[in-house]
């Protein structure tokens, strides 16, 4: 029986230590994505960079992890690694649950087995075959697989609550990590227009009009799209 309370006490410490992680990893990730993708096609990563810092979450953390950790060029096949880095911490102690948990009534059954036996081993001893004294023997006996199982069937269920919290956050993270991918392969907005005011980035681009004439002259003229110079 004290074993059956140790594994008791150690599957509940565990369910509610992995309650709270997950409770600090949730977030609205959707949102956060969305909004770290708009501000990086605005501001670049810096910017990105300090809005995240005072977010918390995995997701906050996994992005924040990706911007700070660039050097040079960003790269979506970077942010897939440190995503798929971040939904493996997702599991915590998962495996030592479920082994306390696998244990809990396979322990209750060691104890009534064991009580069996001391049980007939009493009876044999004494050379009586009182059946009230068998019956009260085997009753206490198997207490210990009820209480296995008054133990591992609360565990399981908790167990099964806590993966579909981390189904959940998985499935944000997995959002947020492909809008933040989408706008890395667009690029910020600066490096795509490459000049400010001028459409397309190109210099040329606002110089001439649609007829192929130039709409401002310049002291040197500027080549139409006929190929004529215009004076």
């Amino acid at each position: 029986m004290w074993v059956l309370l140790a594994v008791c006490l150690a599957i509940w410490f565990l369910v509610v230590r992995r309650w709270l992680d997950l409770r600090c990893m949730e977030g609205s990730a959707q949102r956060l994505g969305e909004e770290i993708a708009a501000l990086y096609r605005r501001s670049g990563p810096a910017t990105c960079a300090s809005r995240l810092a005072s977010e918390r979450g995995c997701v906050a953390e996994m992005l924040l992890r990706f911007f700070r950790g660039h050097r040079g060029s960003l790269s979506p096949h970077h942010l897939d690694a440190i995503a798929a880095e971040a939904a493996a911490t997702l599991s915590g102690p998962r495996e030592y649950l479920d082994a306390l948990i696998g244990a809990a009534p396979l322990l209750g059954l060691l104890g009534t087995i064991t009580g069996m036996v001391d049980v007939f081993s009493v009876l044999h001893a004494a050379g009586t075959s009182d059946p009230r004294l068998l019956s009260r023997g085997i009753s206490e006996a198997l207490i210990t697989t009820e209480a296995g199982l008054a133990i591992a069937i609360p565990g399981l269920l908790a167990d099964r609550w806590l993966r579909r919290k981390e189904r959940r956050i998985e499935a944000g993270m997995e959002g947020a990590r492909r809008v933040v991918a989408r706008a890395l392969r667009h690029g910020p907005e600066e490096s795509i227009r490459g000049f400010p005011g001028l459409p397309g980035g190109h210099p040329a681009c606002g110089a001439a009009s649609v007829n192929g004439r130039p709409s401002g002259g310049s002291p040197g003229g500027i080549a139409s799209f006929t190929g004529e110079e215009t004076p």
